[in-house]
C-alpha cells in the first residue's frame, strides 16, 4: 500500500508504495482510509521540531485525522461491521491500568496516540482497536468525518 512516512529524523516525509497492509488482531478494525485531515501535530512531525525530535521514533506512518470504510474486523469486534463508514479517536487507552479499569480511560497512564506512538492514517489502510473507532452517521461527507 501507499503511505506517507517519516523515515528519518529530519525535516520532510517520504511517500512509499511498498508498505504491507496492516494485519489485524481479534479486537481490531481494518479501515480503508478515504479522507484525511492535516493536524498541527502532523506539521510538527513533518518539520521535525523539538517536540517531534523528543517524541517520534522513526520509521513511522504519521497522521491521525481520518475517515474511511471498514474492510475487515477481528473476531471479537462487536459494534463495527465490514462496510461501515467510520472515523476514529486518536488516543488509544491501554485498557488495563487503574484509570482504564475505573472508567477513566481518557486519562490512561499508558495512552498511545495514532500517528505518534503507533502507525497512523496517512496510508491506504490503518488498523485500529475497535474501542477508538466510531460509525459515522449516514450522509456525513468523508471530508467532514475526517475532521
Amino acid at each position: 500500500m501507499k503511505a506517507l512516512m517519516k523515515l528519518r529524523p529530519e525535516r520532510g516525509a517520504v511517500l512509499r508504495d511498498d508498505i504491507p497492509i496492516p494485519k489485524i488482531g481479534d479486537r481490531d478494525v481494518l479501515i480503508r482510509v478515504e479522507k484525511v485531515a492535516i493536524c498541527g501535530t502532523d506539521l510538527h512531525i513533518y518539520n521535525w521540531n523539538a517536540w517531534a525530535q523528543s517524541r517520534i521514533k522513526t520509521p513511522l506512518i504519521f497522521g491521525h485525522e481520518m475517515s474511511g470504510e471498514v474492510s475487515e474486523v477481528g473476531k471479537s469486534v462487536k459494534r463495527i461491521k465490514v462496510g461501515d463508514m467510520v472515523s476514529a479517536e486518536t488516543h488509544i487507552p491501554c485498557g488495563v491500568c487503574h484509570q482504564c479499569l475505573t472508567g477513566n480511560a481518557h486519562i490512561c497512564s499508558n495512552m498511545k496516540i495514532v500517528g505518534v506512538d503507533i502507525n497512523g492514517t496517512f496510508a491506504e489502510y490503518v488498523s485500529l482497536l475497535e474501542v477508538v473507532v466510531w460509525k459515522n452517521k449516514e450522509g456525513i461527507s468523508p471530508e467532514i468525518a475526517a475532521l
